[in-house]
């Protein structure tokens, strides 16, 4: 459903048109080749206001105990909820354009207006900032985002 919080793992396919909130890396790549042909990839980043109002928890802070593969492997989905919790507790505010043929074409607003000292303005969104539903998230170990479009509004 628009709204809901999904976590996306590298290799996966996106459920849904979705906006970026967080991800490992601040940027994420994704395969767009079952949409359009391309083969390279392409870089999508989260909106100013979530890369200037959220945080990634460490997995100490979400009680995740770290595998000795990687210092930042999360499990039961706490990074997820603490990186939801931040979107909800800091009141996000996500007004989006009418949907649109093209998936070039997104766009619309981002806003925070709670938490102390939280007055970051909107910021406007725009196609890089979503990634398309049928395309894959590559070279990005995950992807926090919120559902945008679903239905026959995405973009595939």
């Amino acid at each position: 459903l628009c709204g809901d919080v999904v976590l996306t793992r590298q290799d996966e396919v996106f459920p849904a048109d979705l906006l970026i909130l967080s991800s490992d890396s601040g940027r994420a790549f994704i395969s767009t080749a079952n949409l359009d042909g391309e083969t390279n990839l392409k870089e999508r980043r989260p909106p100013a206001a979530c890369l200037s109002a959220m945080t990634t928890p460490t997995p100490s802070e979400t009680g995740d105990v770290p595998t000795i593969a990687t210092q930042t492997t999360y499990t039961n989905h706490h990074m997820e909820e603490a990186i939801a919790g931040q979107a909800f507790d800091k009141k996000l505010r996500v007004d989006l354009d009418e949907p649109k043929i093209g998936f070039d074409e997104m766009g619309g607003t981002a806003a925070f207006s709670g938490g102390e000292q939280l007055d970051l303005g909107q910021t406007v969104l725009y196609s890089d900032h979503f990634c398309p539903r049928g395309c894959v998230l590559r070279n990005t170990q995950w992807l926090i985002s919120v559902v945008a479009y679903v239905g026959d509004e995405t973009k595939s």
